[in-house]
């Protein structure tokens, strides 16, 4: 029983569970940017857990890529430890980006789904295979991940990225560029706690960008308020996880 929990709790640390809350904000806020109408909601909640698929994916392949580095400096991370083999993360993380794949074709997106998430996928394999070893490309690839999974909230709502969804895009991608620099020399410092406090910093960005999609579409505002009040739940139960598994 104690194997059991031990590996279970290894995939749980793969996968970061403080930092997928902030995940569903890029597809809602891409979505109501480019004008998402209330018969496409369905297809944004298949949206939202594709973009979880590929995510989650990317996290996991990080901790493979580093499998080796981990022994030396993160002994205790879940590779190194042996709670989960490294075959059978490359494994699931090769399965989530087969079903991200999938759910695409059960939307009711446009021309621009389909390429949006293979984009993503080109993005994270390239940064967790080499890019992120190049400090300042790393960090680019980094920041074009986010930027593209707010275009992908956008390709499944008027299927037209003006260009309020592309400065979105690009000030997340900016943002995430910078939190990684930030990420990059803190780890050093073993500051996770800030680490922690700009990841969920991002729903705040997120919450703005439907601000702007309020002001920008108008309407009803109640499904607005709907988007900001489950984001405000978001970084709430991601400030909980986070004190539970990172103590800030």
């Amino acid at each position: 029983m104690k194997e059991v929990s031990a590996k279970l709790r290894g995939w749980i640390e793969l996968v970061r569970p403080p930092n997928l809350f902030t995940i569903p904000g890029d597809i809602l806020a891409g979505a109501l940017l480019s004008g998402i109408a209330l018969i496409q909601w369905p297809s944004l909640i298949i949206t939202i857990i594709c973009s979880l698929f590929l995510y989650v994916s990317g996290l996991i392949l990080n901790d493979y890529f580093d499998r080796e580095n981990d022994k030396q400096e993160r002994p205790n991370r879940p590779i190194p430890s042996g709670r989960v083999k490294a075959h059978s993360a490359l494994f699931a993380s090769g399965v989530l980006f087969v079903f991200a794949g999938l759910a695409v074709f059960f939307l009711n997106g446009s021309i621009f789904t389909l390429p949006v998430v293979f984009t993503v996928i080109i993005l994270i394999i390239t940064y967790n295979g080499f890019a992120r070893r190049v400090p300042i490309f790393g960090f680019i690839v980094m920041g074009l991940c986010r930027g593209f999974n707010l275009l992908l909230g956008a390709s499944i709502g008027t299927g037209t990225f003006t260009p309020i969804v592309i400065g979105a895009a690009g000030l997340e991608t900016i943002y995430i560029i910078i939190l990684t620099a930030v990420a990059f020399n803190e780890i050093k410092l073993k500051n996770v706690k800030l680490i922690e406090h700009l990841i969920r910093g991002l729903i705040f960005l997120q919450i703005f960008f439907v601000c702007v999609a309020m002001l920008k579409n108008g309407g009803n505002p109640v499904k607005y308020f709907i988007v900001i009040f489950t984001m405000a739940v978001l970084f709430y139960v991601s400030k909980l996880f986070a004190k539970k598994y990172y103590g800030s």
